[in-house]
């Protein structure tokens, strides 16, 4: 036959365990007084629409549109084509280097002295 040893401290922890149980038990199932709740008037909440349930509203539309007014003017003098003109802008290469702060040195400088470039 096998003997199984148990530790002292299992019989005490036990009993002290169901002792617990009991007494919250007992104490839980006393009688409590009812609260009484104050009397005073009730107010009825209006019926919400459920968030579930989409209502289709009745719009009715009815829209009359005014004349387009066009206005005559006289016409107006053409401008210059030279002042019409932009500067030369670089290739879009050139515009994405130079947003580029640290690739903006990479543009080439025109040479100081007029010989060829670096």
């Amino acid at each position: 036959m096998v003997a199984i040893r148990i530790p002292r401290w299992v019989l005490p922890a036990a009993v002290g365990g169901v002792l617990a149980l009991t007494v919250t038990d007992t104490v839980m199932m006393r009688r409590h007084r009812v609260s009484v709740r104050p009397q005073g008037r009730t107010t009825v909440q209006e019926l919400r629409p459920s968030p579930f349930h989409r209502a289709e509203p009745e719009i009715v539309v009815i829209q009359t549109l005014k004349a387009p007014v066009i206005r005559v003017s006289a016409p107006v003098a053409a401008e210059p084509v030279a002042a019409a003109a932009e500067p030369p802008r670089g290739s879009r290469w050139d515009q994405f280097i130079s947003k580029i702060p640290l690739l903006r040195r990479w543009r080439k400088h025109p040479p100081a002295d007029g010989t060829e470039p670096r």
